[in-house]
Formats: structure tokens, C-alpha cells, sequence
């Protein structure tokens, strides 16, 4: 959330919804992407959010927001 805060345009709750959505769907993506490995998914698989979910945000992106501008200070 620290890294989250210090991006452009940070709005808050809306900010943390979007990134839990978009973790979700990166949780999807990993599932379902494996499923045809695994024979079985567990409830476990199913429920867990692991770190790669959270880590493939472009906020952890090097230079990722570098062509947004700062909000000017009033």
C-alpha cells in the first residue's frame, strides 16, 4: 500500500479496490493457466492469492508512472 499511496492520482479506497480486482484477476489467470497441469485444483488453490499476484503490478514497475505528472501542490 506505501508503494500504491506514493503513485500519481492515488485516490484512496478506489485505489486499493482496483489493485485487489486486478490481483484477483492475476490469481485467475495463474489458475487457470495451470489447471491443465494439475488433474485436481484444490479449495486452496482456488482462495489463495500468492505473492506473484500482488509483485506483477506495474507499481512495482521501475519507471512505471515516469510519463504521468505530478499533481501541482496548492
Amino acid at each position: 500500500m506505501e508503494k500504491r499511496r506514493e503513485q500519481p492520482r492515488f485516490a484512496n479506497a478506489r485505489s486499493v479496490r482496483n489493485a485487489l480486482d486486478r490481483a484477483r484477476m492475476r490469481h485467475a489467470i495463474r489458475i487457470y493457466d495451470t489447471a491443465e497441469e494439475k488433474q485436481k485444483l484444490t479449495k486452496g488453490d482456488l482462495v489463495t492469492l500468492e505473492s506473484e499476484d500482488i509483485t506483477k503490478s506495474r507499481v512495482f514497475e521501475e519507471g512505471a508512472y515516469g510519463d504521468v505528472p505530478e499533481r501541482a501542490e496548492d
